[in-house]
């Protein structure tokens, strides 16, 4: 598959302030706003670029995920990876006008998942803290940690290690969204309900998202609408993380499927952004190769429940192509009329 590198058609750093009004996507209510002032719902997939066997710059797919109309894309990264991979990844994403979400999930030194600590040593080292600057006008940052749950202890410790992260990152500059993980990998709706709010006002800058995963054990509809409806109803603003066809929680990612009809429609309802994983550029080897939603990186490629979420030919009413709506801010050209 030949790769296209969008870096030299988008390489200006120079950003116009046509009809700007704020310096990064921000938060307003349960709202993200773009930089014009207006209200972006996310709507996009996951993609592993960080193991991405044609160059981890999204080059050879970001083309391919843009034919689904997802207004925004989720990014795997990892400690080790440098401050010009990141930097040609987001130039590729800007070129295509999807919003990117990105987070380091391994730190390369423990191989090992991260913390938040990890995180925020990530982001404002030397060499990468520039390049957070240089894109901050399209550019929300992930915050994961994989903390359990279940005691007021550990969910206080959630809360500690997540404000300790958070007020590293603004000390540093850096004043770009941050969407956090909440407690128990993403899965504690009920605990981040409770803990969100002060979370939000413990940020300088008050500009947090909150993520779920989608990923609960058993899941009826009820049970998915009960869990995403309890941070939207706390009045938290909510975007869907990670969520797919299959159970990930499985012995075999394919045992189980996963009502991610459900996931979307009430994403829909709620106006929360949303995830699928993984669009498969970057491919989730077996036993989990059905939590792909292409068959080989290409949008002609896109099969079953991923076809169903982000083909234009699909008619559910929720998914990419029918709820995907860009942003009005256009990075280099300021504001679309």
């Amino acid at each position: 598959m030949q790769t296209t590198d969008e870096t030299a058609s988008n390489s200006n750093p120079s950003v116009t302030d046509a009809g700007v009004v704020n310096d990064t996507f921000y938060v307003s209510g349960q709202s993200l706003m773009d930089p014009c002032g207006n209200p972006v719902v996310l709507r996009g997939v996951n993609e592993m670029t960080t193991f991405m066997y044609q160059g981890k710059d999204g080059s050879s797919c970001f083309g391919e995920i843009t034919q689904t109309h997802a207004n925004a894309i989720r990014l795997y990264w990892q400690t080790s990876d440098t401050a010009n991979d990141l930097d040609r990844l987001l130039l590729n994403a800007e070129a295509k006008r999807m919003i990117a979400v990105i987070y380091v999930f391994n730190n390369a030194a423990t191989n090992s998942t991260t913390t938040f600590e990890d995180a925020k040593a990530y982001w404002t080292s030397p060499d990468i803290l520039p390049i957070v600057i240089k894109h901050r006008q399209w550019l929300i940052i992930a915050l994961r940690e994989r903390s359990s749950s279940g005691t007021s202890a550990i969910e206080a410790n959630w809360a500690a290690n997540v404000d300790a992260a958070v007020q590293g990152l603004r000390s540093a500059g850096i004043n770009v969204p941050l969407a956090v993980d909440a407690p128990q990998f993403g899965l504690d709706t009920a605990a981040l309900s409770q803990l969100g709010s002060e979370r939000i006002l413990a940020d300088p800058r008050r500009n947090i998202l909150f993520s779920i995963n989608a990923w609960w054990p058993n899941a009826s509809a009820s049970v998915i609408r009960t869990n995403i409806s309890l941070a939207t109803n706390a009045g938290l603003p909510t975007l869907v993380g990670e969520f797919s066809g299959y159970a990930q929680s499985a012995p075999d990612c394919q045992d189980v499927t996963y009502d991610w009809a459900t996931i979307i429609q009430v994403a829909q309802e709620t106006h929360a952004g949303w995830f699928a994983w993984s669009w498969g550029a970057a491919a989730n080897l077996p036993p989990c190769q059905g939590l792909n939603m292409t068959s080989n990186g290409t949008y002609a490629g896109l099969y079953g429940w991923g076809a169903e979420v982000a083909s234009t030919s699909s008619n559910n009413p929720s998914g990419i192509p029918n709820t995907s709506v860009p942003a009005t801010f256009v990075p280099g050209a300021g504001c679309r009329k």
